[in-house]
This record gives structure tokens, sequence and C-alpha cells, in this order.
């Protein structure tokens, strides 16, 4: 006779464990030359891709920015940053969605290019969607969107 009455207890995981130690599996970061590649369990992967030009470096996101994505974002403005390079155009033209979380590295960066004007951020490709969520929380009154990748380079 087993502790619950008779019946005895499988120790098998339940459904949504196994679902997650599977998709855990599938997890991966690729370093490559121009960015990263970061794929979240049950999520849409996040695409960065940082590519260096002569007047700025242009940063590419592609995917949903969120607490979870957010210091991924973080990391390669950083790394852009950390190699001297304080012109950053950001284009979003691929970008599905944008929490706080995204919207606090965005500032942070700006904050951190524009110290003793080394530099600035410029946006790119903003999707209407998250425009009017940088336009909601105040972040357009002071960081210069363009309509596509070239003007906001042409910019510098």
């Amino acid at each position: 006779m087993g502790l619950h009455g008779g019946r005895t207890l499988a120790l098998v995981p339940s459904r949504r464990k196994r679902n997650a130690d599977r998709l855990a599996d599938t997890a991966s970061v690729d370093t490559r030359k121009n960015g990263f590649h970061q794929h979240i369990p049950g999520r849409q992967a996040v695409k960065i891709e940082t590519t260096p030009l002569k007047r700025c470096n242009v940063i590419k996101l592609e995917g949903r920015f969120d607490s979870n994505t957010a210091p991924a974002m973080q990391e390669a403005l950083k790394a852009s940053m950390d190699s001297g390079v304080y012109r950053l155009v950001i284009d979003m033209s691929g970008v599905e969605y944008f929490s706080s979380a995204a919207i606090r590295v965005l500032i942070m960066a700006f904050k951190e290019c524009r110290r003793w004007n080394r530099g600035d951020v410029r946006l790119a490709a903003v999707p209407e969607r998250i425009a009017q969520v940088l336009d909601l929380a105040g972040i357009l009154s002071f960081i210069q969107t363009y309509p596509d990748t070239t003007l906001a380079v042409g910019s510098y």
C-alpha cells in the first residue's frame, strides 16, 4: 500500500515541465562577427546585428524585446560604446514588441552616448505601433527618428 491510500504516485514530470525542458535544449546563442542571434525558449527568436560603418554603427533589431530579451539588446549597445563608437543608428524595422524594459535600455544608451557630447542615438524605420508606444513614453521628443536607415546614417 502506498502513501496515498493505496495509490502509488508516478514520478513523471508534468507535460509543462517536459515541454519546457525540450525547449530549453533548443536555446542557443550564436555569436557572429556582426552581432548575435539569441533564441528564448517559447518565444520568437531575437536577432541583433551590428554593422560598423564609417560614420556610425547600425544596430538592426528583430523580434520581441521584453524583460527577458532587453539584456541582449543592452549587451549589443554596450559593445558598440565600449569599442569607442557613440554614434548609433538603431534599425527597428523588424521589431514586433518593445516593452518598458527595452525602453529603459534605449534611454540608458542615449544618456551614455550623449554624455560629454560624444555622440547620439537615432532610430530608423520604427513601426507605427512601436512609435506610438515611444511617443506615449515621451521618448520621441528627444531621440530623432527617420523613415529608413540610409537617412538616419546620413544625418551624422
